[in-house]
């Protein structure tokens, strides 16, 4: 007969997301051993070489708003301090002024009731990748190739860009492939947004499902959430929150993590992509 260990229980360390992610990129064959070493690394570095950015709107001094809005949404001085500076350049352009020629990666047209059809083909020559937003119905037809977004409000649309572009900043290597991102192209599609927070990351998913099913008339048929919270969220939940979510809007979702000590429970915005 063997006799009982008298041992006291091993405490097994929770696996994060960039535990995970360190293991995976050969830090041994145990991947507990991940949850130690992560701690000594710093984020990656900033990539070299700045992404350009440009923001259209019907004025300048709207243009010069949403570039702030853009950068800077939402955070203390105190917080702007902290975070590692952004490889973002956000151009300001006035509809009426003259635009420049040089191309960007990416341009958001804050599109007014003074927009035209001729405007919205003038954007193709200036960037890659072409962004309509909309705070009014946005018209049934639409050019091939751009994104468009209907919101309720402004401040959401700046409250999704500058989570997005912050996390693009301080990437964590899980969730959205940025390759795929310059290459998708939501086709005759329009994106409406929802958003939930709460002190835990479950508290805040229960309650994006549930405006989720609130707000979705049309099935979603893609969807981009940012998830923005503390280090301390685990695998686990992470995969529960793009489980559930792809069960109640019906279709695939591509997920951003933005984890930093400067959060405050967790926040998740959500475009959901549909026809009308």
């Amino acid at each position: 007969m063997h006799q009982r260990s008298s041992a006291s229980a091993v405490t097994v360390p929770v696996m994060r997301p960039r535990d995970y992610l360190f293991y995976l990129l050969g830090s041994g064959d145990d991947p507990q051993i991940a949850v130690s070493l992560v701690a000594q690394q710093s984020w990656p570095p900033i990539q070299e070489g700045c992404y350009e950015i440009a923001l259209l709107a019907a004025t300048e001094e709207e243009a010069l708003r949403a570039c702030k809005e853009f950068l800077e949404r939402g955070s203390s001085p105190h917080e702007r301090h902290k975070q590692r500076q952004s490889r973002h350049n956000f151009h300001a352009i006035a509809l009426d002024a003259t635009w420049p020629t040089q191309r960007f990666h990416e341009v958001h047209w804050l599109c007014s009731h003074r927009a035209s059809p001729a405007d919205l083909q003038r954007l193709k020559g200036i960037a890659d990748i072409i962004h309509v937003h909309y705070l009014r119905p946005a018209p049934v037809a639409r050019p091939f190739g751009i994104r468009v977004y209907q919101w309720t409000k402004e401040q959401d649309m700046f409250d999704f860009w500058h989570a997005l572009y912050t996390a693009l900043d301080n990437p964590n290597l899980l969730g959205l492939d940025w390759t795929s991102y310059a290459t998708w192209n939501p086709q005759q599609l329009i994106g409406r947004y929802v958003s939930a927070q709460a002190k835990s990351a479950l508290q805040a998913l229960q309650h994006l499902r549930n405006r989720v099913r609130l707000h979705q008339s049309d099935r979603a048929q893609e969807a981009l959430l940012v998830v923005e919270g503390t280090p301390t969220l685990t695998l686990g939940e992470y995969a529960q929150i793009v489980g559930s979510l792809a069960e109640v809007l019906g279709c695939e979702i591509a997920p951003v993590l933005h984890l930093t000590d400067l959060h405050e429970g967790c926040k998740m915005k959500l475009l959901m992509f549909s026809p009308q």
